[in-house]
């Protein structure tokens, strides 16, 4: 069953057949919450990650991530011992949805300086300012990010609501 879940779900596997970053955490995440096939092979993934080989470092921040990105609680805080980008952009997504947008919105900030040409970090940023009604500013984070985003569909629907918010 595990191996037929798997076989349906390219890009979990795909992107989980490597060391993670924030692009691929990302992306992960939408394809978990959009696909209920990408959603079930990552939900074995992350029952399969204590009997993995993989590193220590990289069992923390799968932990973390997948948790984040599957909704259930991380019983071992695991995300409380990350450090750098990763951590930033797992505590700013559990903090948007949340409702908690200006911490959000701090660790996304903080997220996109340490990868200021991260097309999904920038939208990320831009979707919590959105949300928290800062829309100038999500304009803003998106104009900048435009030279390298702007072939990303996301991209396109930020902008498209923050322009529909403001009207224009």
């Amino acid at each position: 069953m595990v191996d037929e879940i798997r076989s349906a779900a390219p890009i979990v596997d795909a992107l989980c057949a490597h060391p993670l970053d924030a692009e691929s955490i990302l992306k992960l995440r939408y394809a978990a919450r959009n696909n209920t096939v990408e959603r079930g092979a990552l939900a074995n993934w992350a029952s399969d990650l204590d009997h993995s080989a993989l590193s220590k470092d990289e069992k923390v921040l799968r932990h973390a991530a997948f948790s984040w990105i599957l909704g259930v609680g991380d019983r071992s805080d695991s995300v409380k011992s990350l450090h750098g980008q990763n951590a930033h952009l797992i505590r700013g997504g559990l903090a948007f949805d949340k409702g908690r947008y200006d911490e959000a919105i701090t660790e996304l900030k903080a997220a996109q300086t340490a990868a200021p040409k991260s097309a999904k970090i920038a939208i990320e940023l831009a979707s919590a300012l959105r949300a928290s009604g800062k829309i100038d500013e999500a304009l803003k984070v998106l104009t900048a990010s435009e030279s390298f985003a702007h072939n990303d569909s996301d991209w396109w629907v930020q902008k498209g609501w923050c322009v529909e918010v403001r009207g224009n």
